[in-house]
């Protein structure tokens, strides 16, 4: 007799036996379809879940009843051919796609699929094999968000159009109203009987120039948001500019019994940009400054280069401070923060929002470093296309 020890072989057999029992486990009960396809679109196998996404009873009902896979299910054939052939170019490599095929029924669904090349020894295309999930779901609520993305933006187009169509159409009546009650108010035609003609003459055109503001802000909040708004470009020279600014709140702060200072460089660049928006920008923000600080309380302008050539000027404040969620709603527009140290006069709410779509505009940002109880830091930052140095005079003092 012989006796021979096949322990080792028996060992091998039953781990290969165990490995097909695992992975034919997991072709039957994998959640995502999976299958096997000639290149010329012959469906070899399929697991239950291709069936059932595709709706066939079975896998092997499934196969018997496809001849061309590609031509059969996808509903855009041509894209279907460019995605095999890249999948044939990329060696091996899995190539994924989503792609819209016709269920049995009719009807259709969105799949994501996942596809690579399988090539024999010589290198020549055997079968592709992959795995296919359906995102119907998925797809059709992110389509729903792209449509109604688009749907707001019409609307809010056709919004800002109404504004700044409507604010045309008023400022004509409301630019006579304060002609003629300035009119009256100056008597420019002689004396006028009753002194009290004259203080409504005066409330009247003081409301008028307040209403003309507003709806001026609201016309460049609508223009910008239609982007309509062009800048009128120059040289600005930005130390004259911010005196300027600061000079007309000075009376303000007086009146409100805060005390203001400009703490600036020796020497400041010039900006490109639109000296009426610059000005612009820089009111608003000192005019919120000076409305919610308290009695006493402290206004400084300052000015620095930040990193990579840019311009910063920033604007502390010892106010009352916003807390993250107030800043976010006076950013937005007509978003109003009530406090106990607002002033009267508070606007439409629009200033913020301004100041932000202006500097934007500049290729700029503006950065807000609040907390509550302490003040506010609101700071203009430029960026380094739009400084443009020293004067020609300055620089050759300068030197």
């Amino acid at each position: 007799g012989l006796i021979t020890d096949v322990e080792e072989r028996r060992r091998a057999e039953k781990a290969l036996v165990d490995a097909e029992q695992k992975y034919r486990t997991i072709w039957q009960n994998a959640a995502g379809g999976i299958y096997q396809v000639l290149p010329e679109g012959v469906l070899l196998m399929a697991n239950p879940s291709m069936a059932r996404i595709l709706g066939y009873e079975s896998p092997e009902h499934l196969v018997r009843e496809v001849r061309d896979f590609s031509k059969q299910f996808y509903i855009n054939v041509s894209e279907r051919e460019k995605y095999l052939q890249r999948v044939k170019e990329a060696d091996g490599e899995v190539q994924s796609n989503e792609a819209q095929v016709r269920h049995r029924d009719g009807h259709v669904i969105w799949v994501h699929e996942n596809l690579r090349a399988v090539n024999d020894d010589n290198g020549n295309l055997y079968y592709l094999e992959g795995s296919l999930s359906d995102v119907t779901e998925r797809k059709l609520a992110e389509l729903e968000i792209i449509e109604a993305k688009v749907q707001s933006d019409l609307a809010n187009r056709a919004k800002s159009e109404f504004l700044a169509n409507m604010s045309h159409e008023l400022r004509t009546p409301l630019n006579a109203i304060i002609g003629f009650s300035e009119m009256i108010k100056n008597e420019v035609f002689g004396p006028i009987g009753q002194s009290n003609y004259s203080e409504y003459a005066t409330d009247i055109y003081d409301s008028g120039k307040k209403l003309l503001t507003i709806i001026n802000e609201i016309l460049d909040v609508s223009r910008i948001e239609a982007g309509e708004r062009q800048l009128q470009e120059s040289r600005v020279d930005l130390e004259a500019l911010i005196t300027s600014c600061y000079e007309m709140q000075q009376s303000k702060a007086d009146a409100a019994n805060l005390s203001m200072a400009k703490l600036l460089p020796e020497k400041m660049p010039h900006i490109l940009g639109e000296e009426l928006a610059l000005k612009q920008i820089f009111l608003n923000i000192l005019s919120n400054a000076i409305k919610y600080t308290p009695d006493g309380g402290r206004i400084t302008i300052s000015a620095e280069e930040g990193r990579g050539g840019v311009f910063r000027i920033s604007i502390t404040d010892t106010g009352v401070g916003l807390s993250d969620e107030e800043i976010q709603k006076a950013l937005s527009p007509f978003g109003q923060v009530e406090t106990a140290h607002s002033r009267s006069g508070s606007g439409a709410g629009l200033g913020l929002t301004l100041v932000d779509s202006l500097i934007k505009l500049h290729g700029g940002r503006l950065e807000i470093l609040s907390q509550k109880g302490f003040g506010t830091t609101m700071t203009v930052v430029f960026p380094k296309e739009r400084v443009v140095g020293l004067s020609q005079n300055e620089e050759e003092a300068a030197k």
